[in-house]
C-alpha cells in the first residue's frame, strides 16, 4: 500500500501492451513507466468512446491525481536520495551486461 493509499504493483501481473517515445533512452538509462487503471467495465477498450467515457469521470480523475502524487513522491525520493539513484543505475547495469 503506498502512503497515498493507493496499492502499487511492482510487477504486472499480466502481459500488457503499452508504448513510449522513451525507448532509445531506456536502453541507455534506468527509466519509469508508470501507468495507472482507468475504473471501466470489463469489456472497455482502449482509444474507444466508451474509454473515453470513463476516463472522463470523476473517479478516473481521483485515480490520475493519486498516481500523479505518487509519481511525483518517487521522483523527489530520487532527488533527495542519491543511493536511490546509484542503486537504480547499479541494477540497470548489471541487468544490461555493461
Amino acid at each position: 500500500m503506498a502512503v497515498n493509499g493507493q496499492k502499487i504493483m511492482l510487477k504486472q501481473e499480466k502481459p500488457m501492451n503499452a508504448s513510449t517515445d522513451m525507448g532509445n533512452v531506456a536502453h541507455q538509462f534506468p527509466t519509469f513507466h508508470g501507468a495507472f487503471i482507468v475504473p471501466a467495465d470489463a469489456e472497455v477498450t482502449l482509444h474507444s468512446s466508451d474509454f473515453a467515457q470513463a476516463a472522463g469521470t470523476e473517479e478516473a480523475h481521483e485515480t490520475a491525481m493519486h498516481t500523479a502524487k505518487g509519481m511525483s513522491m518517487l521522483a523527489v525520493r530520487v532527488l533527495l536520495d542519491a543511493n536511490i539513484a546509484q542503486n537504480a543505475m547499479r541494477d540497470f547495469r548489471e541487468r544490461h551486461d555493461w
